[in-house]
C-alpha cells in the first residue's frame, strides 16, 4: 500500500526523513568514510588525500548520486502527495516534505529535476500560503537551494 494511505503518522514522517537522508547521502556519500579508509590504509596511501583515495572517491560518489537519481521520479511522486496535504493535522508532515524537497534540490541539483521543478515550486508556493510557520521557513530554504 501507499505510505500516504497509512494511518500511522510516524510511518509517514519516517518516510519523509528517510528520503531526506537518502538525498543528503547522495550528495556526500563517502565523506564520513574517508577517516575509516585512511585509518585502515585502504586508500593505498598514508593519508586521506592520497591520489589513489581521491580517485576512488571521485569514481564512487557519482555512482551513489546516479543510484539515487534513477529512483528520483518515484521519490518525487511520494513527496508530491505529502506536499499536497492541507489538513491542519498534516501540516507538520507537509513541512517535513518541504524541507525534504529543499534537501533534494540541494543534493541533486536543479538540472536533475528540471522537468518537475514547475509543479514542485507551485506546491511549495501553495504551502507558503498556509498558516503554518514551519512550512514558510522550509519554503524559504527550498527557494534558497533552488537559486544556489
Amino acid at each position: 500500500g501507499s505510505v500516504l494511505q497509512s494511518s500511522k503518522r510516524d510511518v509517514k514522517l519516517m518516510t519523509i526523513h528517510a528520503i531526506s537522508s537518502l538525498a543528503a547521502a547522495a550528495q556526500s556519500a563517502f565523506v564520513p568514510y574517508v577517516k575509516v579508509w585512511n585509518n585502515n590504509n585502504s586508500c593505498g596511501g598514508t593519508n586521506a588525500t592520497s591520489p589513489i583515495c581521491n580517485t576512488k572517491l571521485n569514481s564512487l560518489c557519482p555512482i551513489c548520486v546516479m543510484h539515487f537519481l534513477v529512483r528520483l521520479q518515484g521519490v518525487l511522486q511520494v513527496l508530491h502527495g505529502f506536499l499536497s496535504l492541507t489538513d491542519d493535522k498534516d501540516l507538520e508532515l507537509r513541512g517535513a516534505a518541504t524541507e525534504c524537497a529543499g534537501i533534494i534540490v540541494h543534493s541533486v541539483g536543479v538540472e536533475a529535476i528540471q522537468d518537475v521543478i514547475a509543479p514542485l515550486t507551485e506546491l511549495i508556493f501553495q504551502g507558503f500560503q498556509l498558516d503554518y510557520s514551519e512550512i514558510r521557513e522550509y519554503s524559504h530554504g527550498f527557494f534558497c537551494n533552488l537559486v544556489m
